[in-house]
């Protein structure tokens, strides 16, 4: 059979237009497969989710490494202030010996200093033990700096060159929002006590404020854990305080019976609690101060009581908890979103800010002062804050609607739940994931991010 010859073909290309936004042509492996738009993943300068993180209430309390009036302050090198978290030095007498250094303890574990006042010819020296010998890292820039674990004790600050200064090292604290964009712009928490409305969820009371009885055999703000020997209270409460209602999550119930005795307008009424998910009443305030609260009737076994928060998966601010990312890009355009939620209204409280001095920063996100705003490098708009929605803000739109935009220069601070420093009114609310770039989003790639939330 002869063989058959297949002639070459030329096939016209026809173009397609494009539909919606063009995508990366591969997955991202740290977003679970999931295809980025073209150019959207680059513009973004920080992630804050504190669910992806992980963070708990442990990690939103307040605290940090070290605490500096335990160290010694040594006026023949130096004259400096101290405080627990600060030190300011103002006079470097022998430079190259530490002003401020660490004597009572063997080796520091690495922290982290916001240092600020530094002149160009000037540098804050840290001298610390690498476990080989004595070494001194020189900090030549004011911002965020990272000091490595001290060995051994004697590990301090100085100011060279010698002579007057106006330097302050502030330690900052180990509760942090991380930015999961890989770009470093963490957010330091303050505030945080990490139970009832500040922490990973709102709890509606703290079972330490409580005066315990003998069959608790351990508590925590949210879990008691109880060896009924004999029938009796938890906690010594009484009709005269008003309880709020809340959901508790019973374990290990076995052959005990447990019931929680709480005030109406009718007197004292009771409910039997069972194993699993339970709902707890509200208790009024009555003029009868009789007992209420939880009662165990004894069997075997330790039973675990555990407070179920609402918000559970959200970090939740109580008007004085607030974060800090020092060091934020400087902006001149942008994008921030985020689920968020707010539960009151104060006067002049604040969700998100990169006005670190008045009428400055590319924008206030969320302003309450009388009215609902938004600030734009510094020109105020009125708007109407939306909940149970991801909401969102660019330069010139806020949910959609046109804004109008000002023309006051950035600042390189980002604050999450307040104005600036010198503010006291904080956010009452909580967030999820908030998202923030370095410029304004399509109405495209907005609807992307917001179909693609709980992946990214």
């Amino acid at each position: 059979m002869n063989p058959i010859t297949i002639p070459n073909i030329t096939i016209p290309v026809i173009g397609l237009p494009t539909i919606g936004i063009p995508s990366v042509g591969f997955p991202s492996a740290s977003d679970g497969g999931l295809v980025w738009p073209k150019g959207l993943k680059e513009s973004i300068k920080a992630i804050y989710d504190p669910a992806s993180q992980g963070m708990t209430n442990y990690d939103v309390i307040e605290a940090y490494a070290e605490d500096f009036t335990n160290w010694t302050l040594d006026n023949s090198n130096g004259i400096a202030t101290v405080i627990k978290n600060e030190i300011h030095i103002t006079e470097s007498i022998v430079y190259y010996r530490s002003v401020v250094r660490q004597d009572k303890v063997r080796g520091t574990q690495p922290f982290k200093v916001l240092i600020s006042g530094l002149t160009d010819s000037q540098a804050v020296q840290y001298i610390y033990n690498d476990g080989k010998s004595y070494v001194t890292k020189k900090l030549t820039t004011n911002g965020v700096h990272e000091l490595p674990a001290s060995s051994t004790q004697r590990n301090g600050f100085n100011v060279e060159p010698a002579g007057a200064c106006d330097v302050t090292i502030k330690q900052l604290p180990t509760s942090m929002l991380q930015d999961l964009s890989g770009n470093g712009n963490h957010a330091y928490l303050y505030g945080g006590k990490g139970k009832l409305n500040s922490g990973m969820g709102v709890y509606q009371i703290d079972f330490t404020s409580y005066s315990k009885t003998s069959v608790v055999a351990d508590v925590s703000h949210n879990t008691v854990k109880v060896v009924p020997a004999a029938n009796n209270y938890l906690f010594v409460r009484y009709a005269t305080t008003e309880m709020p209602a809340y959901t508790v999550n019973v374990q290990n119930l076995g052959n005990n019976v447990l019931t929680y005795q709480y005030a109406t307008e009718n007197g004292r009424q009771e409910i039997t609690l069972t194993e699993g998910i339970n709902e707890i009443p509200e208790s009024i305030k009555a003029e009868n101060p009789y007992q209420v609260g939880f009662y165990v009737s004894a069997g075997t076994g330790e039973i675990t009581i555990t407070q179920i928060p609402d918000y559970p998966n959200q970090l939740c601010y109580d008007g004085k908890m607030y974060a800090v990312c020092y060091g934020f890009p400087i902006l001149t355009d942008y994008t921030v979103m985020a689920d968020r939620t707010w539960f009151e209204l104060t006067a002049n409280s604040a969700f998100i800010s990169k006005a670190k001095t008045s009428n400055n920063g590319a924008f206030l996100f969320e302003l309450y002062q009388e009215r609902e705003h938004v600030l734009s490098f510094g020109q105020y708009n009125d708007v109407s804050f939306e909940d149970g929605v991801i909401t969102y803000q660019t330069k010139n739109t806020y949910n959609g609607t046109n804004i109008q935009s000002g023309t006051s220069s950035d600042e390189n601070v980002l604050y999450i739940g307040k104005i600036r420093d010198n503010t006291t009114a904080g956010f009452n609310g909580c967030h999820g994931k908030i998202i923030i770039a370095d410029r304004s989003f399509t109405e495209d790639e907005i609807t992307w991010l917001k179909d693609n939330w709980g992946k990214i």
